[in-house]
């Protein structure tokens, strides 16, 4: 939990530091030391996080839910 709490405390800080992945400005956060994505959005000033999906099992899957 401490590393996907430090993981949104980096993208709450600076959400347009990560790159778009997936449309409609679906941007992907690697947690590090685990085998995690956080996968969010901005919606206005706020971080919508979407998914936080592993990087082996089923990728993608989530992808049809948006």
């Amino acid at each position: 939990m401490s590393a996907f709490d430090e993981a949104m405390d980096k993208v709450c800080q600076s959400p347009d530091r990560f790159r778009v992945e997936f449309q409609p400005d679906v941007r992907k956060f690697r947690v590090p030391g685990f085998p995690y994505n956080i996968l969010y959005r901005l919606v206005g000033r706020e971080v919508e996080v979407l998914v936080v999906a592993p990087h082996r099992r089923r990728p993608g899957y989530w992808l049809g839910r948006l």
